[in-house]
């Protein structure tokens, strides 16, 4: 009896490394999918290196919904602002959270949790997410998005 003592506290204490180590990898890939948290010292690369039409959306700095820091204005001069709401914890990783307000009426702004690869189309813009930067401190998220009217 002795001797089968050994060999399982080797198996088991094997086995919690074997486990421990799974957890870390899935933590890993996890983290550093797109759209999950970037590490802090990665930054957003600068906007021009993009195509035309795509626009950096960064946080709302001053209440939720307010101050739109991207958008579009249509055939019929209607402008639709775009804006990046702050992540809180239990936010999930891949995703971000964005207001879509037409002419700056708070009272009617549209909120989309979306994630990337997403397209949502709401007051008149089709709004394509192509990149979700999450870093370490929430306030300095900002979502890459190519906008153009629905109807185009």
């Amino acid at each position: 009896m002795t001797a089968n003592r050994p060999r399982r506290t080797v198996w088991i204490a094997s086995a919690a490394v074997l486990l421990v180590a799974v957890v870390a990898v899935v933590l890993v890939v996890v983290l550093r999918a797109p759209g999950g948290h970037d590490d802090g010292t990665d930054r957003p690369p600068p906007l021009s290196s993009h195509a035309a039409g795509v626009q950096r959306l960064t946080v709302i700095r001053i209440g939720n919904p307010s101050d739109p820091t991207g958008g579009a204005t249509l055939a019929d001069g209607t402008k639709v602002g775009l804006g990046l709401l702050k992540r809180y914890d239990g936010t999930a990783p891949h995703t971000a959270r964005i207001d879509v307000l037409p002419d700056g009426d708070t009272a009617k702004a549209h909120f989309h949790t979306v994630k990337q690869g997403d397209t949502v189309t709401d007051y008149g813009v089709r709004i394509k997410v192509l990149k979700i930067w999450r870093v370490k401190n929430p306030a300095d998220d900002a979502v890459d998005v190519q906008v153009e009217p629905a109807g185009s």
